[in-house]
């Protein structure tokens, strides 16, 4: 067992019960007979002819994968539970393969996912590829570090700025539209209803809370403050809107960013 568990393993803790979680609501979709047309073989075949055409030499090897539903979603739980169990023990040699294992597996299961995670899942590449960086080449620990930083702080801010943009999210009637979709919420928007100024309240707490990161970088009191909020906030949406991944999707970035402001402020 860890004596001094590093910042890395923090994260890599927390992305390992990401794939976990991913992998058996993958395995769990695909057995709804109303999301058939998404998890169908000739239809990803031909999106992947696609993808091939356009990328050249690339073509040949993807569509000559066997890429079925239960097959990506076995290799993220495998994943998942070894990156949570090498991380627990120890063994930072297997650490290494688990990593590289998983970074190839949500690859995989991103060239076979039929639907977007809206940003989740880029943050966990961008999350899987500076761990394996850092865990064989450590000399970049500092430098990956603060790449993250950059990339959680933009992620965040740049929703903000797009919110601030749209009119629906500055008059409040967008948190009241994205509650009443089929896709985000369903039945979770009556009690806000209740109450006439809470959505633009809501609204203006999320565009706050979404533009104060770019503050992150100049105090590490505000960065301990920012990711509190964080946590709450992808808390509040996993409950709400049912956003499940993209609470261990960004607060498994958490721990790697910590250390980059960190060594910002030495």
């Amino acid at each position: 067992m860890y004596t001094d568990i590093s910042y890395s393993s923090y994260s890599q803790f927390l992305i390992g019960i990401s794939l976990l979680l991913t992998g058996v609501e993958w395995a769990f979709l695909s057995t709804r007979t109303n999301l058939a047309p998404f998890f169908d073989e000739n239809a990803v075949q031909l999106r992947l002819q696609d993808i091939g055409i356009k990328m050249g030499r690339l073509k040949y090897i993807r569509c000559q994968i066997k890429l079925t539903a239960k097959n990506v979603a076995s290799i993220n739980i495998f994943c998942g539970f070894g990156l949570i169990t090498t991380t627990l023990i120890g063994t930072e040699n297997v650490e290494g393969l688990f990593l590289l294992l998983s970074l190839f597996s949500y690859l995989l299961f991103n060239i076979r996912n039929g639907f977007g995670f809206e940003g989740s899942d880029q943050m966990i590449i961008i999350n899987l590829l500076c761990l394996v960086t850092i865990k064989f080449f450590p000399v970049t620990t500092n430098l990956m570090c603060q790449f993250l930083a950059i990339q959680l702080i933009l992620a965040y801010f740049i929703a903000g700025i797009s919110k601030i943009l749209s009119k629906h999210w500055r008059n409040g009637q967008a948190i009241k539209m994205v509650l009443s979709t089929k896709s985000f919420g369903t039945g979770n928007i009556n009690w806000l209803l209740k109450y006439r100024h809470l959505p633009q309240i809501l609204c203006f707490t999320v565009i706050t809370f979404e533009v104060s990161w770019i503050l992150l970088p100049f105090h590490i009191n505000v960065t301990i403050l920012l990711m509190v909020f964080g946590v709450i906030f992808h808390l509040v949406n996993a409950t709400l809107m049912g956003l499940n991944n993209f609470f261990w999707a960004f607060v498994a970035t958490y721990p790697l960013v910590f250390q980059g402001i960190t060594s910002w402020h030495r």
